[in-house]
């Protein structure tokens, strides 16, 4: 590799000069992106994969160790940042308008899904159309929920974990490399865009970190009609996000550990939500009003609440089971 990079600088294929002037202003994860053009075939994020030492000098990047790009740069190696010029991030800020730093909290399962998307997802024509920023907003969001979920820990079946088996028919597993409308549990309409999540009974039970659903479900708003998620020791509060999901028709997250109130206007904009299922779950505090017009089936069952039902429900409301 490194008598690569040599015979590059001999023949003039690396401006030397470029690299030397942009040296001050350049981050250390910048400085990584340019190790990763400089050496394609031999360096990722791989921990035995790393750039060398000699292979950071050779190439004119100065200001970064090994250590420095492997802690902040890679996201398995417990990093926290990344470049926020990326093209991958640039058309994720296109689609949410929100900077670089709302997807920096360590660990979150929003960092956790920015870093696959830009160092380790290998899905091909992101950017050929304009439907691009709406897709990797789209990939986004589901990468973010599979980390909220525990993906690679605690699912039963069609993890993107290593090995992992996956018994729905006609479906991958998640976080590979094909569209996202062929990982499991996944429905798309003709262009695409995932329209339900229906994943019940695929978490396990641990001791580990409690799944959570990731406020990044909010992008999914304008396709998203279905989520299914009961019986999967999901914990937490729901987050405000949901209020996003304008197209909801159904919202099903019983038997799971959730905690928290649920606020009178979380579904708000869901004017067509027609089955709302909570039941088997930690809720507590109020409910005093409901303006669901087309709901017909709801599920409150063994939580906390402090009060009766809602007083409230519209006269054209029809509700066919309680």
């Amino acid at each position: 590799t490194m008598m690569l990079l040599l015979l590059m600088l001999l023949l003039g294929m690396i401006d030397v000069s470029v690299m030397s002037s942009d040296l001050e202003s350049t981050s250390a994860c910048r400085d990584y992106l340019r190790v990763m053009e400089y050496f394609p075939n031999g360096t990722s994020c791989e921990i035995d994969q790393l750039p060398t030492r000699d292979d950071l000098i050779m190439a004119g990047i100065l200001n970064a160790t090994v250590d420095f790009l492997k802690e902040h740069c890679c996201a398995f190696g417990g990093g926290d940042r990344v470049f926020e010029y990326h093209p991958r991030f640039e058309q994720l800020y296109k689609f949410t308008g929100k900077p670089i730093s709302d997807f920096q909290d360590q660990f979150s399962p929003s960092q956790k899904a920015l870093f696959w998307l830009v160092y380790e997802d290998g899905y091909p024509n992101m950017f050929s159309n304009l439907d691009g920023y709406t897709h990797i907003g789209q990939r986004f969001a589901l990468a973010s929920l599979y980390f909220g979920l525990n993906g690679d820990s605690a699912w039963l079946e069609c993890s993107g974990h290593v090995d992992s088996a996956c018994s729905v028919p006609n479906k991958t597993v998640w976080m590979t490399d094909h569209l996202e409308c062929e990982w499991a549990y996944l429905s798309c309409d003709r262009n695409s865009f995932v329209t339900e999540i229906n994943m019940p009974a695929n978490i396990a039970k641990t001791m580990d970190e409690t799944p959570i659903i990731s406020k990044d479900i909010g992008l999914l708003g304008e396709s998203l009609e279905s989520l299914i998620l009961r019986n999967n020791f999901i914990g937490g509060i729901l987050p405000n996000s949901i209020r996003n999901l304008a197209l909801l028709l159904s919202f099903d997250v019983g038997y799971n550990k959730l905690q928290g109130t649920l606020p009178n206007d979380l579904f708000t904009n869901a004017t067509g939500l027609e089955i709302v299922r909570v039941g088997h779950n930690f809720f507590s505090g109020t409910m005093k009003e409901l303006r669901l017009y087309h709901l017909s089936e709801l599920n409150l069952s063994f939580n906390n609440f402090t009060d009766h039902l809602p007083a409230y429900f519209p006269a054209i409301c029809v509700i066919t089971e309680i």
